[in-house]
């Protein structure tokens, strides 16, 4: 069993995996023809550029354990990895396989994989004497020095900054966690973000992200989704940089118009679904802590 607990989670939790840019219980669905999964490593100088198509691999894989990967006719250089009773689909320009590799299909038997993988567990938490965010001025929250803040109900962010001034910042939302206009959490270099959405019980609750972590380290921005917690949201402005692990919900990333989107890191969710102009980088360092 995996399990992410408020005192023991870290990016950490991916190394206990088969390696995978995304994980879920159930379905993986990417649709229409812009999404793409690749990998890259940012403690190797020779392959830490994600950007740079000579240096990204091919280990950005999806794994389910129970459900159907659902390729369409998008592009996976990466292992899929299915449970005994889930399957793979890939459209007719769908491809898995190699860098080198754009199908269509699957390059070979070696690229799909069906295997009993372990399950992961709730996020629990326990905060003591967790303060109140402040801000400077009215679109600023600046946390900072290590501490715990807490927020019971909603949060809804509108041209706001979370500004993560240094050490490790947790902070837990107990209510709907809303980003909007063109809201920002920008994390210091050194510094680190693990934010909690949601409650062990009570009624459902829904995230919304916007701009994330642009410039930082994937492991930078940690977010955990409660049980109660059961939707996250992307709406894929720009880049978002950071792991996702909420078990109990259905992640959602849609990339820009025209633009392309960018979401580095992983994500261990109950679902998920990509779309729109989307490139998705895992980080092969995750697996080593991510530091």
């Amino acid at each position: 069993m995996i399990v992410c607990l408020s005192f023991g989670f870290s990016a950490s939790c991916f190394s206990q995996l088969p390696m995978a840019a995304v994980l879920a219980k159930g379905d993986i669905t990417l649709k229409g023809s812009q999404v793409s999964f690749s990998s890259f490593d940012s403690s190797d100088p020779a392959h830490d550029d994600p950007f740079d198509s000579a240096e990204i691999t091919a280990n950005g894989g999806l794994a389910s354990l129970h459900g159907v990967i659902n390729i369409g006719n998008n592009g996976v250089h990466g292992k899929i990895r299915t449970g005994l009773e889930g399957a793979c689909v890939i459209g007719p320009r769908g491809f898995v396989g190699p860098m080198a590799w754009e199908g269509p299909g699957i390059y070979s038997s070696a690229w799909l994989e069906t295997r009993n993988s372990p399950d992961f567990l709730n996020v629990g938490i326990y905060f003591f004497g967790a303060l109140t965010p402040q801000g400077e001025g009215t679109n600023h929250w600046v946390l900072s020095g290590a501490n715990d803040y807490f927020v019971e109900g909603d949060v809804e962010l509108n041209n706001k900054v979370i500004l993560v001034t240094g050490g490790l910042v947790r902070l837990h939302v107990t209510g709907n966690f809303r980003m909007l206009g063109n809201s920002t959490i920008k994390i210091n270099p050194g510094a680190m973000l693990r934010l909690y959405v949601g409650q062990v019980g009570g009624p459902e609750v829904s995230t919304v992200l916007d701009h994330v972590n642009h410039s930082g380290a994937a492991a930078a921005f940690q977010y955990l989704g409660l049980p109660s917690n059961k939707s996250v949201s992307w709406t894929g402005k720009d880049i978002l940089s950071g792991t996702i692990y909420a078990p109990q919900a259905t992640l959602t990333m849609n990339g820009g118009g025209a633009a392309t989107s960018h979401f580095i890191g992983a994500c261990m969710v109950n679902e998920a679904i990509f779309n729109g102009h989307l490139h998705c980088h895992y980080d092969e360092n995750l697996r080593r802590g991510g530091q």
